[in-house]
This record gives structure tokens, C-alpha cells and sequence, in this order.
């Protein structure tokens, strides 16, 4: 393969004896379906996937529009300080390093975030409640759909601090990039050698027996919805060509514009293009038909999910790993982390 020249990260461990391989079937081609599978390939097990959309890479999807690589689901640039996940997908790829940069399109003009030493030099130097009413209170009711006094502690208390610095880098994280080729190339080198099915049905992949399950959909329907369905945000995307931006990302933190953030795809990349292509999000309620973008943790959803979570302790054979499948949004490289934790495939595996 022409990635062996980056790091190798050995997850034997992971598997029994080799003389011993297990048939196991993979719910998802998203980040969390494709990392199982991974491990699980190396470990010397049958792996089978099995994604509903007709492409790999779940919401990390990308391809080329009008010349420019576009991230179909939303900007995914992938940030971490794990050096285990950082190793592990460097077999597959080359990433080209990234210091992204976003800013807040504000009733008081267009400032970096999080909120820094720039950002007050701009516009004066502020409290953190008015950080929070400047910045964050009408991207998050346009985000959610409710009144920022609705919004949850367990959210609205997340806010990133004021940036006692004039990096105005997003993330901070040690190693930051994109795939240099892409993300949907980047899966299809995970994927080498392992059968997947993509446009399945729903339940398609019950019919094929296995041993083991990875299943990274949502909880509630592995279950049928018995408990009721799990909430979800999503988003419609609106993609329009226009000319090239300075910013790479402009949240709108005002009610004025009903979409969240426009992003210019030809940065990540660095492509010096006249024309690109912007993203613009616009939040709306998931219903069947959409995609599943954000778990709202809040409501009765806390409560539908402990019923599900604690119906899935009894399942046998069956790891539920990640967003949709443990109701929690995490970032790309947790997930990746998740899968490593909760793969249960040490000296007892898949007993």
C-alpha cells in the first residue's frame, strides 16, 4: 500500500488468535463503522459493512464541485491531541496541515472566535455575559430552535473562554489537517479489502448472520423506536459558487441572517481559486429523510436514551459505538478513541 511509509499503530490485541477469525458485521461507513472495521480487518477477522447512503464516510463525506473539495455534511477539519488516533489514521493518508480560522459576524462587526485579544481590539474589550450575548446567543437559538433561556446548562455552560492570546486559530489542538486527498479517499484506503454494501435498507444487514455486531446507527432504531424516537437537529445545506473569501468561516451571530455559518471550501485545500464554492447551514428539526447532525441531550431525550442504552447492556454480540449509537456528539477523533476503548476484543474477545 502506498501509505506504509507513515506511522503503524498495532491492535492485536484487539482480536483472539488469528487461527480463529470471526464473521462480523459492520452497521455504518461512517468514521466509527470504519475504524471498527479497520481493527478488526487487521485483527484478522471477516468483516462485512453495511452503510444506508450510497457513499462511504458518513457526514465526513466530501467530493469535487466546480473544481473545489467540498465537505458535502459540513466542514469536518480534523483537530486532536491524541497521538494514538493521530498515528492510526496516518496509515491511510496524508494530511495537509490546517490553522483554520473562523469569525463572528456580530451586530457589532465581524470579530475572530473564540473571543481574543484581537477580537477586543476590534471592539473593546467585553465581560464574558456579553461574550456570550454577542456571540453565542443567537447562533445558539437559530442552532436549536429554542430561546437561549431554554437552552441547557449542559450546553450553554460549554461556552469556549475568552483567548488570553492573539492566535486566532479555532482549535488549538497539536496536529490539525485535512486529508490531502480528501476524506472520501481516505476511507476507501480503510477500507481496502473489506466488503461494504452501501443504499442498504434499514434492517438489511440482519439477514446476513455473523458472530458479532458493530452497530454505530442510531440506538432507537436498532430497538424499533420502542422507546420513542431520539431528537435530533439537522441541517439543509445551500451551496452557492462565488467569489473566493478571505475567511474560511463566518458564523452569523445575529437574527438577521437565518442560516448559522457559510463556509468557503477552497481553503482546505489553499486553493487560490477565483470562484469557490460557500457552504451556508440552515438549522431545522431531523425528520425521516434528513440527517441525523446534533443529539438534543435534553428534553425527554435523556431519559428515552437511558431506556435504550440500558436494553443495549443486554444485547449479546452487539458493541454500540459511536455518535448515533452512544447519543452523543463527539469530535472526529473521539470517536476514533471510542471505538479503540470500546471494542471488546481483548484476550476474551467477542466471547
Amino acid at each position: 500500500m502506498a501509505y506504509e511509509k507513515f506511522h503503524h499503530v498495532d491492535f492485536t490485541h484487539f482480536s483472539q488468535e488469528k487461527q480463529n477469525p470471526m464473521k462480523i458485521t459492520i452497521v455504518g461507513a461512517g468514521l466509527a463503522g470504519v475504524t471498527a472495521a479497520v481493527i478488526l480487518r487487521d485483527a484478522g477477522h471477516a468483516v462485512e459493512v453495511f452503510e444506508s447512503r450510497d457513499h462511504v464516510g458518513g457526514n465526513c463525506f466530501d467530493e469535487w464541485i466546480n473544481g473545489v473539495l467540498v465537505h458535502r455534511y459540513g466542514p469536518h477539519g480534523f483537530h486532536t491531541d491524541n497521538e494514538t488516533v493521530w498515528n492510526f489514521l496516518n496509515r491511510f493518508t496524508e494530511f495537509r496541515p490546517t490553522a483554520l480560522e473562523v469569525v463572528a459576524n456580530t451586530p457589532l462587526g465581524v470579530i475572530p472566535v473564540p473571543f481574543n485579544d484581537v477580537s477586543a481590539g476590534l471592539i473593546g474589550d467585553l465581560s464574558p455575559e456579553h461574550i456570550r450575548d454577542l456571540i453565542f446567543r443567537a447562533y445558539s437559538e437559530k442552532h436549536w430552535g429554542i430561546p437561549w433561556e431554554e437552552v441547557p446548562r449542559s450546553i450553554s455552560t460549554r461556552l469556549p473562554e475568552r483567548r488570553r492570546s492573539t492566535d486566532c486559530r479555532y482549535h488549538l489542538d497539536r496536529w490539525q489537517g485535512v486529508p490531502a486527498d480528501g476524506y472520501t479517499c481516505m476511507f476507501e484506503h480503510m477500507l481496502d479489502g473489506v466488503p461494504c454494501h452501501l443504499g442498504c435498507s434499514p434492517d438489511e444487514w440482519r439477514r446476513f448472520p455473523s458472530d458479532h455486531v458493530v452497530f454505530t446507527g442510531s440506538i432507537d432504531e436498532y430497538f424499533g423506536n420502542t422507546h420513542g424516537r431520539l431528537e435530533y437537529r439537522s441541517l439543509d445545506f445551500r451551496y452557492e459558487s462565488e467569489p473566493k473569501r478571505r475567511y474560511f468561516q463566518v458564523n452569523e451571530c445575529n437574527h438577521q441572517n437565518p442560516w448559522t455559518r457559510s463556509v468557503d471550501h477552497s481553503h482546505w485545500l489553499g486553493q487560490q481559486v477565483e470562484n469557490t464554492v460557500v457552504g451556508y447551514e440552515h438549522p431545522c428539526e431531523w425528520e425521516p429523510g434528513r440527517v441525523r447532525m446534533y443529539p438534543k441531550a435534553f428534553g425527554p431525550n435523556p431519559e428515552r436514551y437511558k431506556l435504550y442504552r440500558e436494553a443495549a447492556s443486554g444485547e449479546r454480540n452487539v458493541t454500540f459505538v459511536g455518535r448515533l449509537a452512544t447519543y452523543k456528539y463527539l469530535d472526529m477523533d473521539d470517536v476514533i478513541a471510542q471505538v479503540m476503548t470500546k471494542l471488546p476484543y481483548s484476550e476474551a474477545a467477542l466471547q
